[in-house]
């Protein structure tokens, strides 16, 4: 009955697409003083046959239940993409199923801007650019590609690359605000739990679903990272081969990444960190909590192989591996400062309780590790009790960046601590109808 259902609402929708050249919808014109108004799965059947009108301005007007829809096609796609405005105004889409090959989610391809939207219990699967929200989010001629205070939950699977939570890849476009519990299952490359691929902006958001990639690139927030990362978390565990990270699987040159952490379980072959599994960013002002597990080489607490810049971080996850093993970085040919490892690193060759090897090119600047882990000569191996006095991080810009309660902790990160959004209750938030960030 349900199929029959569906099969007549599309060509009732289809019928009208044709007639008209544009879907008819529970109220507006589709302009931005008179959107259209999305107030049933109806309405949102025909938006997804309706290409004509995805340009237009749009509006939820009530939760939407489709766990009678059984057949659903992402609105927008690689060649006509979604460049309107969708506002959710704190509603949610509910039970949708989407199955497709390429731009899978929700909404497929974006240009334009989604905000104030929830997805509840979402089931998507594809190949690659697969997303609870949105396939492929992509800014062109410097406009749209803009995804704000929006939320995803349920499952999320693809068989190629770019598997996010919330979009699968972001292509210089801007999400602020979001967050996925999604379970993120990819099975080659580029799998995160809020975003696969990502060179844009990704502020101000978390992920704490668990994430369980394939070959390369998987993270509990990022796959992988070429954009700028700040003020975001994730807080569930990262599965895969090899640039596993709890936040990031890889981010490149171009990364920025700043004010964020992890805290889940990381686990892989290669280049595992407990915040970045492989690194050529920038990175500033971040920690990460989880223990970092290797089944071979680079292997560290807060990043795997490292050929950027670190500077004012701190691991306290212990790392485990077979060589390369640190309890900040496993291998690092690149630039370390103002940081400090507190975790308990194992393996067999080139261990160290903060990097476990150097390259010619790796700098390290007033770094610290408890002198309880394995000690070589890469950093300063200093006494449980020292490292929680004041005097230690002398130069440490304690003021701005570091904060500490002399002999009783170890220093924090005055930024994070005080600004990062904090996971939600789900109930309490859809109970109350609307997305919350409540500080930590």
């Amino acid at each position: 009955m349900n199929k029959v259902l569906t099969i007549i609402i599309l060509l009732l929708a289809s019928l009208t697409n044709s007639l008209y050249g544009k879907g008819h919808y529970s109220g507006g014109d589709g302009s931005a003083d008179a959107p259209y108004l999305i107030e049933s799965s109806a309405d949102l059947l025909t938006l997804s046959l309706s290409s004509n009108d995805w340009g237009a301005h749009f509006q939820l007007t009530e939760n939407i239940d489709m766990a009678n829809v059984d057949a659903f096609t992402s609105i927008g796609n690689y060649t006509h993409y979604f460049t309107g405005k969708f506002d959710g105004r704190f509603y949610t889409v509910n039970n949708l199923v989407v199955k497709g090959m390429e731009t899978v989610g929700l909404f497929g391809a974006v240009s334009g801007t989604i905000l104030n939207l929830g997805v509840v219990n979402i089931v998507v699967s594809g190949s690659s650019y697969v997303g609870g929200l949105a396939g492929r989010l992509q800014r062109k001629d410097n406009e749209g590609g803009v995804i704000s205070n929006c939320y995803v939950t349920g499952f999320v699977d693809g068989a190629d690359g770019r598997i996010g939570g919330l979009v699968g890849s972001n292509h210089d476009g801007e999400i602020d605000g979001c967050w996925s519990s999604c379970t993120v299952t990819g099975e080659i490359t580029h799998v995160g739990g809020l975003v696969g691929w990502n060179s844009g902006l990704v502020l101000n958001c978390y992920a704490k679903g668990n994430v369980t990639g394939g070959f390369a690139g998987t993270g509990g927030l990022l796959g992988l990272n070429n954009g700028t990362v700040d003020h975001c978390y994730a807080s569930g565990d990262s599965n895969g081969e090899s640039f596993i990270g709890g936040l990031i699987g890889y981010s490149g040159d171009k990364g920025i990444v700043t004010k964020s952490y992890a805290s889940g379980f990381v686990m892989g072959t290669n280049a595992v960190g407990g915040l970045i599994g492989k690194n050529e960013s920038k990175i500033s002002i971040c920690y990460a909590l989880g223990d970092a597990k290797g089944l071979s080489s680079y292997i560290g607490g807060l990043v795997g192989w490292h050929q950027g810049t670190i500077s004012n971080c701190y691991a306290k996850g212990n790392a485990v591996g077979a060589h390369d093993i640190g309890g900040l970085a496993g291998y690092s040919n690149g630039a370390i400062a103002y940081c400090y490892a507190t975790g308990i690193v194992s393996g067999d060759n080139d261990v160290g309780g903060f990097v476990g090897k150097c390259g010619n090119s790796s700098t390290l600047d007033d770094v610290f590790y408890l002198n309880t882990s394995t000690i070589n000569r890469h950093g300063i191996p200093i006494s449980s009790a020292t490292m929680k006095t004041e005097k230690c991080f002398d130069g440490w810009q304690s003021d701005s960046v570091w904060g500490i309660t002399d002999a009783l902790i170890y220093p924090y990160l005055i930024a994070i601590e005080v600004t990062v959004p904090k996971v939600v209750n789900l109930t309490e938030s859809l109970a109350a109808g609307s997305l919350k960030n409540v500080n930590l």
